[in-house]
């Protein structure tokens, strides 16, 4: 086990696979806790079959009921930039968190799929969750790839309005960086202006 410590210590994910492999044709199971280490450097195009390895070696070792372990293989697929490998899980699990909606509405904004993160919130919504202010982060983010201010403003807005949700300076920061990144300077500096908050560094 020392090898395969080693090895994810340096990120070598080709080489923590092999061993990966070869201690499980010895009958020797790889505990938990090192297998989720593996999952975070398998997170790159390169190491897609790897991370398809570490996913079955995962599945295998834990209940269906083990949300968060499932959560950090989306995580690992959406480094890998396998949208589909992380929304076959999704659409798999028997129990999901609010986690899991933001990790996969991550995973398809990192990948440039903005409408998609858009209609999976309307999906989280439709099954009768109850937004955070987490889930609205992704959503904001999402806005600002797509360039949808109009869409992004009456998200904001909804927030306290329909959830009762008070915007954190993180809400602040996204709607600022939403308004900027699509060019609308002079809203983006009034929406600053009217911050019931002194905006931080990273607003201004």
């Amino acid at each position: 086990m020392g090898t395969f410590d080693s090895l994810c210590n340096q990120g070598n994910w080709r080489e923590a696979v092999e061993v990966l492999d070869y201690l499980e044709n010895k009958g020797f199971a790889m505990d938990l806790i090192r297998l989720l280490r593996l999952a975070k450097i398998c997170g790159e195009p390169e190491a897609l079959e790897a991370a398809r390895v570490v996913h079955e070696c995962i599945i295998a070792l834990v209940s269906p009921c083990d949300v968060g372990s499932r959560n950090a293989i989306i995580k690992m697929y959406s480094c890998c930039g396998s949208v589909d490998d992380a929304l076959k899980l999704f659409d798999e699990m028997p129990n999901r968190n609010s986690e899991t909606w933001c990790v996969m509405m991550r995973c398809f904004v990192n990948n440039d799929y903005g409408e998609a993160a858009i209609n999976l919130f309307t999906r989280f919504k439709e099954e009768g969750n109850k937004p955070d202010g987490e889930i609205f982060i992704e959503v904001l983010s999402t806005c600002t790839l797509t360039g949808d201010v109009k869409e992004g403003s009456l998200q904001f807005e909804a927030m306290n309005r329909e959830y009762g949700i008070i915007p954190s300076m993180e809400h602040y920061h996204s709607v600022t960086k939403m308004f900027a990144t699509s060019g609308h300077l002079d809203e983006s500096l009034n929406f600053v202006e009217r911050m019931p908050m002194e905006p931080s560094v990273d607003v201004w």
